[in-house]
């Protein structure tokens, strides 16, 4: 059964690597997001930074046009999402399923 998901991406360190001022996209999960959103699943950002911040991330890494919204990174309003999927850096409990994101 084909179904909708709700997918949540954080920023930092699972989209994009920053290390002494260089932010470096990372490809694999960057990719991950738009074939999900190409896919017809509801994509959701959130970042610690906040909104504006996560915003602001995601008109650089070239993906705003594939987030169906952004969110704040708030336990409580995340818990109303709904959220399928979830992937973080940290360790969350945001989503039915928690991949945690680590880069070599």
């Amino acid at each position: 059964e084909d179904r909708t998901m709700n997918v949540l991406f954080d920023v930092d360190e699972t989209l994009s690597k920053l290390e002494l001022d260089k932010d470096t996209p990372i490809d694999e999960t960057i990719a991950i997001l738009k074939a999900l959103a190409k896919d017809d699943h509801f994509i959701y950002v959130s970042s610690g930074g906040g909104v504006d911040y996560a915003e602001r991330r995601c008109r650089q890494l070239g993906i705003a046009g594939y987030v169906a919204k952004i969110v704040p990174k708030d336990p409580d309003i995340i818990k109303l999402l709904n959220i399928d999927v979830s992937f973080d850096d940290q360790e969350t409990r945001f989503g039915k399923v928690n991949l945690q994101v680590r880069v070599r």
